[in-house]
């Protein structure tokens, strides 16, 4: 496992050197509409929340706990850490230009291992305290549930896109650029 302070550098000997890889596009603008699709299932779940569990009761405010919000990006991003292949080799990194949190890996990605990874998220810090919500009525919870929903966002355009792609799809992250070719056994 490596730590890094930036964003990796695309790495041009990768490009050279395999061929048949081709460069998924990806906008800037995915990053926006994906935490838009974060803060909007936010409110629909904290809606759902506060009307079935909490009985209109729920106070929540974005900013009630924000010292929550940091410590569960770290969680959100090690949930992605730990099901790579080999998490060993993977680098985590906090890009304080770009204002984010990261981990990546030089790992060959199967799609069904990459939509994992997407999801995992997703399934411990909102789907599973959500459950939990109903026997434990916890505002701790609720807040780790919601809080994360924001940042899953983005993990679940990627998922999306993930899903349209072949089965037979593998993926190659080089720096900030993703990678994909098909493998035919």
């Amino acid at each position: 496992m490596k730590f890094v302070s930036s964003i990796p550098k695309t790495d041009l000997l990768f490009l050279e050197q395999n061929q048949g890889w081709s460069k998924i596009e990806s906008k800037r603008s995915m990053i926006i509409v994906g935490i838009f699709l974060g803060v909007f299932l936010m409110r629909i779940l904290e809606n759902i929340i506060n009307f079935t569990i909490f009985d209109s009761q729920l106070d929540f405010k974005f900013y009630g706990k924000i010292y929550f919000l940091i410590p569960i990006i770290i969680i959100h991003e090690l949930f992605h850490w730990i099901t790579f292949p080999k998490p060993k080799n993977a680098i985590i990194g906090l890009s304080i230009k770009h204002f984010a949190f990261f981990v990546t890996t030089k790992e060959i990605l199967t799609r069904t291992r990459f939509m994992l990874i997407s999801i995992m998220p997703a399934i411990f810090l909102t789907i599973i305290p959500f459950a939990l919500l109903f026997v434990f009525r916890s505002e701790f919870l609720v807040y780790i549930c919601l809080y994360n929903l924001i940042g899953s966002g983005i993990d679940f355009l990627n998922f999306y896109y993930l899903l349209k792609m072949p089965n037979n799809s593998i993926f190659q992250i080089n720096g900030n650029e993703l990678y994909t070719k098909q493998i035919y056994k």
